[in-house]
């Protein structure tokens, strides 16, 4: 819970965005299936990368949605210099759980950036 309210857009007051049932869904699905172990693994992976590795520019389009509200974003430049990147926007509202928190938001930014990328082809 208490990510939901620091990477996210509701502070305080969890049920300004999700409802109750949306709350024990979540966590009940974290406490009965654990996947906390694989929800973090890609971060400590990312740190064992060879140095060769993590400069290799991403030549596929790349789209970005820079949530307001997430724990950490990438600075636009770095973006440009390591993918081919087509799409970036930076909402006003959502977080870390936009697909939970912003899904009608989430739904549109993957449609613009789809849009973008395949009239570019």
């Amino acid at each position: 819970m208490e990510k939901l309210q620091s990477w996210g857009t509701c502070g305080d007051d969890l049920e300004s965005v999700y409802t109750r049932d949306e709350i024990l869904d979540l966590l009940t699905e974290y406490w009965v299936t654990g996947p906390i172990g694989s929800s973090i693994r890609s971060y400590g992976a990312m740190v064992e990368n060879p140095a060769e590795q993590l400069s290799r520019r991403v030549e596929v389009p790349s789209g970005f949605t820079m949530f307001p509200h997430d724990f950490k974003n990438a600075p636009q430049a770095f973006l440009e210099r390591m993918t081919n990147l087509v799409h970036l926007s930076e909402p006003e509202r959502g977080g870390h759980f936009a697909p939970f928190e912003e899904p009608d938001l989430y739904v549109q930014e993957l449609r613009t950036f789809f849009g973008v990328a395949l009239s570019r082809q």
